[in-house]
């Protein structure tokens, strides 16, 4: 590893580049600091940078979120650089759509300096992980070719995890990372993404592999206290992985924190997981009621696991087919391979999975084997699903929830009113939350506004006069 890590900052406010800059520069990197995208862009041209860390609302190139251009700049001229994306505008499509164009991160402003620079720390070395995968990639792909195997190009496949969608390669990124260093994991997605999956491999493919892995449903951890902090010093250089976070009252977060302690007094990696839709890891603080200090802890590494309606700009979908009859195929004595139609492969790449993802992609792929029978061809009509209708899994397990309206300038208010509802255990529908892009948002809108139980409408001083 270099002695001195280059990083790039812009922003176009001087106070608050000057900000960033009082709170790396103790941090040993070489930094530069560019006003303008366009001065951005002249330092890129001219230097290799670990790390890029760019404010997303700037002007330029017609775009007022000029921080994208930074964020395609980068990805075209130097992939491996990580880019942290920091803002004030915080919403769902904005993280989703610079998580999807490869972001490492999302800082919000003001950004706590400590998360900043475990932020920056983690984007330079998975910068230095993934540098040292992609040489060893193509010494491997020039040996390929020296001994004339096929060298076309195949679906990615980290640690037996498939896929080729950006949003996958993302949390490839992290993955790897995470199994090269020794911080703790925060892993989050919707059920059924194959989080305890990837915890296991974390620990299956980091420097404990050889020390026990020990799993805990969170909603275990108050009852078996007792047995836990005795047994914790028997997990020493392993890895504990609680799961299924939920939200935490001040006797949960107690415990947490308790554990955190406990786990790095006796050289215990922790790992901790959270189903929800939400792929903002700074908004599912509010969520689960963690004091900021406790959660940042938990999140030193946050990796995103994606839905499978997010991952259809790839081969996701049908490598996990493939995988999983393939792998149905030995268990059958005919030679035969079993095959699925091209309609049958279309009318499982077209649903939306909004229930259990991948496990509910293998249960219906696993009906589909039991109606075709001695046939071994999956066709059309062995496929059980009805047309997919994108709705957030979320809203419709919600029995009671207040729907909360509000405008941006409202933002902050409305964000600690929702963590005030869920404190008393009060579920919230905010669209900020719960809509996703690609779905029939309107519809989604008027569903949570009849079936809610109360309606809390939001307006700013500077909204009275907009006719919307």
């Amino acid at each position: 590893m270099p002695d001195m890590f280059k990083l790039l900052l812009v922003e176009d406010d001087a106070d608050w580049l000057d900000l960033y800059y009082d709170y790396l520069k103790d941090e040993q990197y070489s930094i530069d600091t560019a006003r303008s995208i366009q001065q951005a862009f002249d330092f890129m041209d001219k230097n290799q940078y670990d790390t890029v860390l760019t404010d997303l609302k700037m002007i330029g190139f017609g775009n007022e979120f000029g921080g994208f251009n930074v964020l395609q700049k980068v990805k075209q001229t130097s992939p491996n650089t990580q880019v942290v994306i920091i803002t004030a505008y915080g919403t769902q499509e904005v993280a989703f759509r610079a998580t999807q164009q490869g972001a490492f991160d999302i800082v919000y402003k003001p950004p706590d300096p400590d998360r900043l620079r475990i932020t920056i720390r983690g984007a330079i070395q998975a910068r230095v992980v993934l540098s040292r995968q992609h040489t060893k990639q193509n010494e491997k792909k020039f040996v390929s070719k020296e001994v004339g195997e096929a060298t076309a190009q195949q679906t990615m496949n980290l640690f037996g995890i498939m896929g080729n969608s950006r949003m996958m390669k993302q949390a490839f990124e992290k993955i790897s990372y995470a199994t090269h260093v020794e911080l703790p994991v925060f892993i989050f997605g919707e059920a059924g993404t194959g989080k305890t999956y990837i915890a296991k491999t974390i620990h299956a493919n980091s420097t404990r592999k050889s020390r026990p892995f020990s799993r805990l449903d969170f909603s275990e951890l108050s009852k078996h206290w007792d047995s836990i902090n005795n047994n914790i010093p028997r997990l020493s250089g392993g890895t504990f992985f609680v799961d299924n976070l939920s939200s935490l009252g001040e006797a949960e977060g107690k415990l947490m924190n308790s554990l955190i302690i406990l786990t790095e007094k006796e050289n215990v990696r922790l790992i901790s997981s959270f189903t929800t839709g939400i792929s903002d890891s700074t908004k599912i603080n509010y969520a689960t009621s963690l004091s900021s200090e406790l959660f940042n802890k938990l999140l030193s590494i946050s990796i995103f696991i994606p839905p499978l309606r997010y991952r259809k700009d790839g081969d996701d979908i049908p490598a996990l087919i493939g995988h999983f009859v393939h792998l149905q195929s030995s268990e059958f004595e005919t030679n035969k391979k079993l095959t699925v139609s091209d309609k049958a492969m279309e009318k499982l790449i077209n649903y939306d999975y909004p229930n259990k993802n991948v496990t509910e992609l293998y249960e219906i792929i696993e009906k589909a084997l039991n109606l075709a029978g001695s046939d071994n061809d999956i066709l059309e009509e062995h496929i059980l699903i009805v047309d997919s209708i994108s709705q957030s899994t979320e809203m419709e397990n919600d029995a009671l929830y207040v729907f909360i309206s509000y405008v941006q300038d409202d933002s902050a208010i409305v964000d600690q009113l929702q963590r005030d509802l869920t404190k008393l255990g009060i579920k919230t529908w905010k669209d900020r939350d719960k809509l996703y892009p690609g779905m029939r948002w309107k519809s989604a809108i008027r569903k949570a506004v009849k079936d809610g139980a109360y309606f809390i409408a939001c307006f700013s001083k500077s909204g009275e006069n907009r006719a919307r």
